[in-house]
């Protein structure tokens, strides 16, 4: 279910570095980087200021479930600051209307995607929020224009990897899914 952090712990044990180690450091350093976007989000989105844009992070910071999976050696935290980057750049995007940030925002969505499958979830909430905005926007062909730009940075390496998984597999869903459910409808 989480291809993107088996690639990289394929690559770790390749090099001879202790998986271990590895994937609670990079557990600690994704955990730290979303306490920057948190931080980030408060002070340039929301517009508040600089010691009010810290409170939201302080409490992230000790709440103990996001402490505890820091330092699990899963793919939480990760998954959890590419959800939450990518919805960062997306109100990036609409407050400064730079197409970059769209396309960032939908890259992080598809390394979530590819970090666990609930990705996809995320990225239609995305995509039903930027048409809702669209919808109430002016200039709404620039606006599609780049939103269908942007989509192939999600749609284009996702669809791969399904095809990839699925001729690999045989299975439209994570093998996992199958195991838990029995994956029939009597199940």
């Amino acid at each position: 279910t989480n291809f993107l952090w088996i690639l990289i712990s394929a690559g770790i044990l390749y090099t001879g570095f202790s998986l271990l180690i590895f994937s609670q450091i990079t557990g600690i350093f994704a955990s730290i980087i979303l306490l920057i976007y948190v931080y980030l989000f408060c002070k340039k989105i929301l517009g508040f200021d600089k010691y009010a844009s810290i409170l939201p992070s302080l409490f992230l910071a000790f709440s103990g479930p996001f402490a505890t999976w820091a330092t699990s050696g899963m793919e939480t935290n990760l998954f959890t600051l590419l959800v939450f980057g990518s919805f960062y750049y997306l109100a990036s995007y609409w407050k400064f209307q730079k197409n970059k940030l769209l396309v960032f925002s939908l890259l992080l969505n598809m390394l979530a995607t590819l970090t666990r499958p609930e990705g996809f979830g995320i990225f239609v909430i995305l995509i039903v929020f930027h048409l809702y905005k669209l919808y109430k926007a002016k200039n709404t062909k620039a606006l599609r224009t780049s939103l269908m730009f942007a989509s192939l940075f999600y749609i284009v390496p996702i669809l791969i990897y399904f095809i990839w998984r699925f001729t690999y597999f045989g299975y439209l869903l994570p093998l996992t899914f199958y195991a838990k459910t029995g994956g029939t409808f009597y199940q």
